[in-house]
């Protein structure tokens, strides 16, 4: 499966898609309604947490396939909604909401939420150059190719950059 057909998948149905993308930022909104002043603490802390990992992934991944169809001069009129223009505004969303309940430097997982969207978006920029460079022995695969190298970039920025930082 390539990202194309998934792509189609999704425009051919897309209720779950549209379902997970709304349902991150209600349940930020919710999840912080209702942990009041413990928003730092656990369990909270940890769900907000997984909540911007889970919009961020995503929305950022969206993000730089806007950029890649802004940069080939497909058009704007060409974006799908579903999986180009949901996941940003929901990850915008979701971490708006958290960030006005808890400050982001106080969740776990990650220092600075700048830091962990910069290495998501190094990660997709790698992948973004490897494809312009007709690298394509791993894109003309299937998506989960795609999602094994970004993970595997993904660790190698993270340990590096740990490694510079210390």
């Amino acid at each position: 499966m390539t990202l194309k057909d998934l792509f189609d998948k999704i425009a051919a149905r897309p209720e779950p898609v549209l379902l997970y993308f709304a349902l991150l930022p209600l349940l930020a909104g919710g999840i912080g309604f209702a942990c009041g002043s413990k928003a730092a603490q656990k369990p909270y802390s940890v769900l907000f947490s997984t909540l911007i990992y889970l919009s961020c992934i995503p929305g950022i991944f969206s993000a730089m396939i806007l950029l890649d169809d802004l940069f080939t001069r497909r058009g704007w009129r060409n974006f799908d909604v579903y999986t180009q223009i949901l996941p940003v505004i929901s990850m915008a969303l979701t971490v708006r909401l958290i960030s006005q309940k808890v400050s982001l430097d106080l969740l776990p997982g990650f220092k600075r939420l700048s830091g962990f969207i910069t290495l998501i978006a190094g990660t997709f920029l790698v992948i973004f150059v490897l494809e312009r460079l007709n690298f394509h022995v791993l894109f003309l695969g299937s998506v989960w190719q795609l999602f094994l190298l970004f993970a595997l970039i993904f660790l190698l920025l993270k340990y590096g950059w740990e490694r510079f930082t210390r």
